[in-house]
């Protein structure tokens, strides 16, 4: 959307993954605009407007058809909170139907938007049923209500005559107009410029006569400025210099005025005012035009023309043959079809569906047969211990196994890629020509599936494993489900967790990331905790409080509001916390004079509260 002299327009003009479908226009110069870049999209805009001591923020939407609501509102209800006002004005497209609005019906659209604006406490200001959309598509005049406009409670009483304008713009969505009723009148902003005097209409010559002479009559020349005794006298004479320049501006310079700026753009003409009204004047007469008496005066003179054309036909059998009459039919009446090649052909046989067969082939067979010894490793935390074990198996039978002790720090992830790193280096050690490896972990495999990996296990893995490819000997790594009978996964488990129970000593003992993190933070929270209970102050929030953790986990998803903050914290309007600051004469509360006015007496004891 173009800007025009005189508007200031907020749209999405940077980083645009597709169309921008919402804007802002503001006219004039009366309001003070606040913008967040951060805060404008192609579907939402959202701007502040700060109107004396008001603060409003206003959002144009527009949500598409054809996408789920949620992630709409989700963005609305995250800008709306970032505006950091309690008085919000909502507008736009948003393609649902609800007859809190003033539709016929409502869908489930209608429903998910209606309960997200009754949950914002936002209030509908549509009246009355007249559409908001309006085209004619074919030969049907579509009409429905999608523009929904809603506000804040704190705005409500504000608003006045709403209603939707036919005839204000040419587009398929009538305009839609309302007031808001202010405490003054609107003023136009100070301007930021300090520029006083219009120098393109500068007489040159005359400024440079005024100032010779005002400058000879304050008897400003070089001598006396060289003889100025210290600096009051410099300035002095700076004053008096500067006092000639402004009195030599004000004979000489034209002041500047207050900034004019029309509304319509430079090119605006008369012609085009003209022809907007003929545009307007054409939509109304679509609009009120007889559709279907128009399309059943077309059909019956269709109808007509057909009979009268085949009557004529009729009557020329008697002059040419039964296959004349069927010749001169078709010529007249069939495409002609040109010779074209046949293109995509190639595409037609791949998108071909054909029946497929197993390919039973010896090569596919020697590739998906598992042959040789196999090794079935697995990891695992019992009881706080952690353990690794692998069972070598050959012929169906296990030959010989080993177990690994972990320290209680390590992770089920890490024993994992022990097990897995322990088996590769027993399969390079054992000289066999062909090893599987068998994990049910997929996570270890995914992870030395990688091209490029940082885990100091990982990096040995794949090097005994390049190792072993060079001397012309093959392992490989399967991942099996785990828990569904499959015997040397069976006793990999057991192994594991017998070795977590039993080994004393560690094989592997780095020390996770994950875990650091996790000592680090148990260790701020409980200094934060024993900080927040020897604190002297905060004695009311303790009660509701007294852990910081679940103080944090609550606060985090809760919007606070001025009354909940006095609330939790005692610091309000309370008679016994302003007495203490000397801003009430007593602090007794007006149902019982022997009472103090606290948070814990209007909770639980006040009649009245």
């Amino acid at each position: 959307m173009k800007q025009s002299p005189g508007t200031q327009v907020i749209q999405c003009s940077l980083n645009r993954q597709k169309p921008v479908k919402a804007a802002i226009v503001i006219f004039g110069s009366s309001l003070e605009v606040i913008h967040d870049p951060q805060l404008v999209t192609e579907n939402i805009v959202a701007v502040l407007l700060k109107v004396g001591q008001l603060s409003i923020g206003v959002l144009s939407v527009y949500f598409e058809g054809d996408q789920e609501l949620h992630p709409y509102l989700s963005a609305l209800q995250h800008t709306t909170h970032k505006l950091h006002t309690n008085n919000i004005l909502v507008g736009g497209d948003v393609n649902a139907w609800s007859q809190w609005w003033g539709s016929v019906s409502e869908n489930h659209r209608g429903a998910e938007y209606c309960s997200f604006l009754h949950e914002q406490d936002f209030q509908i200001l549509n009246s009355g049923q007249t559409p908001t959309f309006e085209i004619y598509r074919g030969d049907r005049w579509c009409t429905s209500i999608v523009d929904v406009t809603a506000c804040s409670l704190s705005l409500l009483g504000k608003m006045e005559e709403w209603r939707v304008e036919r005839g204000l713009t040419s587009s398929d969505h009538n305009a839609i107009t309302f007031s808001m009723r202010l405490e003054k009148a609107l003023e136009p902003l100070r301007p930021v410029s300090t520029r006083i005097y219009n120098t393109r209409k500068a007489k040159w010559s005359d400024f440079g006569s005024h100032l010779k002479a005002n400058l000879t009559e304050k008897e400003i020349t070089k001598v006396r400025i060289s003889n100025a005794l210290g600096p009051e006298d410099l300035e002095n004479i700076l004053e008096e210099y500067t006092n000639a320049i402004h009195h030599s501006c004000d004979e000489a310079i034209p002041k500047l005025g207050s900034p004019k700026y029309s509304a319509k753009p430079p090119w605006w003409n008369s012609t085009l005012d003209l022809l907007k009204k003929d545009a307007m004047r054409k939509k109304r007469r679509i609009r009120n035009a007889a559709a279907h008496r128009t399309k059943n005066k077309y059909t019956l003179a269709a109808t007509e023309a057909a009979t009268a054309s085949w009557r004529e036909f009729c009557t020329k059998q008697d002059r040419e043959s039964m296959w004349d009459g069927i010749y001169r039919v078709l010529r007249k009446t069939a495409r002609r079809q040109e010779n074209t090649l046949l293109r995509n052909t190639a595409a037609q046989l791949i998108t071909t569906e054909y029946a497929r067969q197993e390919d039973w082939t010896p090569e596919t067979l020697e590739t998906h047969r598992v042959t040789g010894p196999q090794i079935y490793t697995d990891g695992s935390k019992i009881e706080g211990k952690v353990g690794a074990a692998l069972t070598w198996w050959e012929g169906g039978k296990e030959s010989m196994s080993s177990t690994f002790g972990l320290e209680p720090h390590n992770t089920v992830f890490q024993s994992e890629m022990y097990a897995l790193f322990r088996a590769v280096r027993l399969a390079k050690e054992s000289r066999a020509a062909s090893i599987s490896i068998l994990s049910d972990s997929r996570s270890s495999l995914d992870l030395l599936k990688r091209p490029s990996v940082t885990h100091h296990l990982a990096l040995q893995i794949k090097s005994c494993m390049r190792e072993i490819r060079e001397e012309g000997r093959k392992v490989r790594l399967f991942w099996l489900k785990a828990h569904v009978g499959t015997a040397g996964n069976e006793r990999a488990d057991e192994l594991a967790k017998q070795a977590a129970l039993t080994k004393e000593t560690a094989d592997y003992d780095k020390v996770p990331v994950s875990y650091v993190r996790r000592k680090i933070r148990e260790g701020t929270v409980k200094k934060w905790q024993a900080r927040y209970e020897s604190s002297s102050t905060g004695a009311v929030t303790k009660v509701f409080f007294p852990d910081v953790l679940a103080a944090k986990r609550i606060l985090r998803d809760t919007v606070l509001t001025p009354a909940h903050t006095q609330i939790l914290t005692g610091h309000g309007g309370f008679a016994a916390y302003l007495q203490r600051f000397h801003l009430k004469n007593s602090p007794s509360c007006v149902c019982d004079q022997s009472c103090e006015e606290t948070v814990w007496h209007l909770l639980f004891e006040c009649p009245s509260g």
